[in-house]
């Protein structure tokens, strides 16, 4: 039996490994920050304004405005999470670009994020 935990945690390790290190191979080419658009031109614009509330358990809603090819696209942004305590409010506007086909932005998307507010003081990463 023991001998078996231990091939099954090794099997595990070896998986997660794999995995990580496909993300990171995947990944390494990715620019990020300005010098990834820098001398691009946007495709669209996009706007969105989302509440976070959180007392243990948290959760967020809101909405945006993509304008794509001059026409607005209305999307409704949502989640929950754990942990933090207290409201807050993101107001994001930004630039999208190599955005070809409106149902390229359609989807799921996943949000990581730390941070801290304190009245009108706050600091973290999204």
């Amino acid at each position: 039996m023991i001998q078996q935990t231990v091939h099954s945690t090794l099997f595990r390790l070896a998986l997660v490994s794999v995995c990580f290190l496909w993300l990171a191979a995947c990944t390494g080419n990715i620019e990020l920050g300005p010098d990834a658009v820098k001398g691009k031109t946007p495709d669209s614009f996009i706007e969105m304004h989302e509440v976070q509330a959180a007392y243990i358990g948290s959760g967020s809603g809101g909405s945006g405005s993509l304008s794509f090819r001059g026409i607005q696209y209305a999307f409704d942004v949502g989640g929950v999470g754990v942990g933090g305590i207290g409201l807050s409010t993101i107001e994001a506007t930004g630039e999208v670009y190599n955005l070809r086909d409106l149902r390229q932005f359609l989807g799921t998307y996943g949000q990581a994020r730390y941070g801290f507010a304190l009245g009108t003081a706050s600091g973290g990463d999204l």
